[in-house]
């Protein structure tokens, strides 16, 4: 009897099974539960930037940010939002309940000279022009709660990609078509850093990243779970 292997983050199967047996082995994922934070000893990160995140969100605000200089987080109406501080206005919000429900794909962006914009699950959702100059800090990067813990993330993140230029108005679309993509096979340059969170046991989040200067995680009060991806098997030679 043959078995049909599954791995990675989930997808569908479909032909003529047979009596085959069907394994499903789906990548770990890292769970916030309220108190659940990463903290990364990046400090290289400047203007222009881009952030993405996939996410599947239950409650609470913030999903990536660098305190003092930016935060990208869901909000208390829904809407995907993103903090610049130093400007006017500090902020760009929208997709009111668009990523709030399994899961999806969040990025917002920075060009460096006062326009931002934010996509949802590769679509553009909000731009905004500002005035002013971006704060620069060496603060760490953090995902999930800002460094203060006061406004957790409860639910799932996964593949955040730090990158140190303005993804185009089509990149997005490619960072959203599969999760956990190298950016290389997607085409995407400029990756800063690349935390996978998929390590499914200990306190490390590795920076995966093709360039950049290497920035580890450490993860407080993490938990590991192993069923927040699914696989869809369509079995051609059944009726069901």
């Amino acid at each position: 009897m043959a078995t049909i292997t599954i791995g990675g983050t989930g997808g569908i199967i479909e032909g003529n099974l047979g009596s085959a047996n069907v394994n499903v082995n789906l990548d770990p994922s890292l769970y916030f539960d309220g108190s659940t934070r990463v903290d990364m000893n990046d400090t290289d990160q400047t203007a222009p930037f881009s952030v993405s995140a996939w996410i599947n969100f239950t409650s609470g605000e913030h999903i990536v940010n660098k305190e003092g200089s930016w935060f990208l987080y869901i909000d208390s109406s829904n809407r995907v939002r993103f903090d610049l501080v130093g400007l006017s206005p500090s902020f760009v919000r929208g997709g009111a309940d668009k990523a709030t429900v399994g899961w999806h794909h969040v990025a917002a962006t920075f060009d460096g000279s006062g326009n931002s914009a934010i996509y949802i699950d590769g679509v553009s959702v909000a731009t905004q022009s500002h005035t002013g100059t971006l704060t620069q800090t060496s603060s760490d990067l953090n995902i999930g709660d800002v460094a203060a813990g006061s406004s957790s993330f409860v639910g799932y993140i996964a593949d955040v990609k730090i990158f140190n230029d303005e993804l185009t108005t089509t990149e997005p679309a490619l960072l959203a078509s599969k999760i956990q993509a190298d950016c290389d096979a997607l085409g995407v340059g400029n990756l800063l850093h690349w935390y996978k969170l998929n390590e499914g046991t200990g306190t490390n989040a590795e920076d995966y990243q093709s360039g950049g200067s290497d920035a580890d995680g450490t993860i407080t009060n993490g938990t590991w779970k192993f069923d927040s991806y699914s696989v869809d098997v369509q079995d051609n030679s059944t009726t069901t």
